[in-house]
């Protein structure tokens, strides 16, 4: 999802080198600015506002990372890591804290300001967005926002899996990318 972020921006910033694109599990950063003035999404955001927080690296790995396990579980419902991958995983993030959670704290900082404005221009790439169905952390995009796109562009909500969908289905994700990609 941050390189959903990372995607947009570069979108915006050298339209001239990219020639297509595709984000997973991330709307417009635009659009979902606005959908959180949705009670159901800022209820899927509380953590975003934790991460702003001094100590809550020490929260987050807390009781070997729980609430690391539990917002994946909110996540990703369908998704069940098997024990050894978990374990690498906390083995990494506990290596890593507070690293994870600086994305988060960047987001408040004043140089987001350009990126804001750099992303009000229409993106001129064309761009497949894929999310989700049942994304229990970015709700599928509610609004039409086609106005930020000047190139085509097309959003597939994929059903039965959540906001790790990568992970989830990785054939049909390869698949559905290896296609816009042609």
């Amino acid at each position: 999802d941050w390189g959903a972020l990372i995607t947009y921006d570069a979108c915006v910033t050298a339209p001239e080198r990219i020639e297509r694109a595709v984000t997973l599990a991330i709307p417009h950063p635009l659009t979902f600015m606005r959908q959180l003035a949705r009670p159901a999404q800022l209820r899927r955001s509380w953590y975003m506002g934790l991460f702003q927080l001094p100590g809550s690296g020490w929260m987050a790995a807390a009781r070997d990372l729980a609430l690391i396990d539990h917002l994946w579980r909110q996540w990703s419902p369908g998704l069940s890591l098997a024990p050894a991958l978990q374990a690498e995983l906390h083995e990494h993030l506990r290596a890593s804290m507070p690293a994870p959670l600086k994305y988060y704290r960047a987001m408040l900082r004043p140089g987001m300001l350009g990126a804001t404005r750099r992303l009000s221009r229409p993106i001129a790439v064309p761009l497949l967005q894929l999310h989700g169905a049942d994304d229990g952390c970015i709700l599928p995009q509610q609004v039409d926002d086609r106005h930020r796109f000047a190139a085509p562009h097309a959003l597939e909500v994929i059903p039965g899996v959540g906001h790790f969908l990568h992970i989830e289905a990785p054939e049909a994700i390869a698949k559905r990318i290896a296609a816009w990609a042609e």
